[in-house]
């Protein structure tokens, strides 16, 4: 997330907010980080799931979801 943010996140635990990581947090920010999240874990996003991700808890689960998911059907 750091590589996305280009920042420090050494501060940020599961519990933190993605609205207070990801300062200005839209919608079109939403999209570039499922676009590069994607391209990190090489896995298609649920992007109306992602849409009710509110912590970095919520949002690791999704991934490991998916890359479940992933491993699943291979």
């Amino acid at each position: 997330m750091g590589e996305y943010l280009e920042r420090d996140v050494s501060h940020v635990t599961m519990d933190s907010r993605l609205d207070a990581i990801i300062p200005g947090l839209d919608s079109l920010k939403i999209f570039e980080m499922i676009l590069y999240l994607e391209d990190c874990f090489a896995v298609d996003f649920d992007q109306p799931a992602l849409a009710n991700v509110d912590t970095m808890r919520e949002l690791i689960d999704h991934i490991e979801s998916r890359l479940a998911l992933k491993s699943a059907t291979s």
